[in-house]
């Protein structure tokens, strides 16, 4: 980026007190996720990425910036955070990420061992025994009331 297009960038950005998100005031992507979009050199890019190239430098190989402020707009470095992508989502608010943290299905059954599935052609993911077991009764009511 060149210097007109550095000052074009900060001039769409709200910076907050000391600590608190540094806003993108222009263009967001509203179908994935609100997150800032900038277009430089005929290529769109999200805005947290850009900031955080200006300020602190590229990303390391391998690692995705999560917002440790959960603000998809913000664009300060200090609330972005280097990881993998693993370790992303297991930090997000996606049911499956809610559920790797507390434990428990989407239900809030625990996954305890004698209550998870494991199945071989699904390695690392678990499946919830009681809800998998109410999900077959409804089924086989189902399919008996039909035949």
């Amino acid at each position: 980026m060149n210097g007109s297009d550095t000052d074009r960038f900060w001039s769409m950005v709200a910076k907050g007190p000391d600590g608190s998100c540094w806003l993108w005031t222009a263009s967001v992507q509203v179908r994935r996720g609100g997150y800032g979009q900038f277009k430089v050199g005929g290529k769109t890019r999200r805005t947290h990425i850009v900031a955080y190239e200006l300020i602190v430098g590229a990303i390391p190989n391998g690692k995705v910036l999560d917002h440790l402020c959960r603000t998809p707009r913000c664009v300060n470095p200090a609330h972005l955070d280097p990881v993998t992508h693993g370790e992303n989502t297991r930090r997000g608010m996606a049911p499956s990420a809610i559920a790797y943290r507390t434990n428990r299905c989407q239900r809030g059954h625990a996954f305890t061992e004698a209550n998870t599935i494991r199945r071989p052609n699904r390695p690392g993911k678990r499946e919830c025994r009681t809800c998998d077991n109410a999900r077959q009764r409804l089924h086989h009511a189902a399919t008996r009331r039909v035949g």
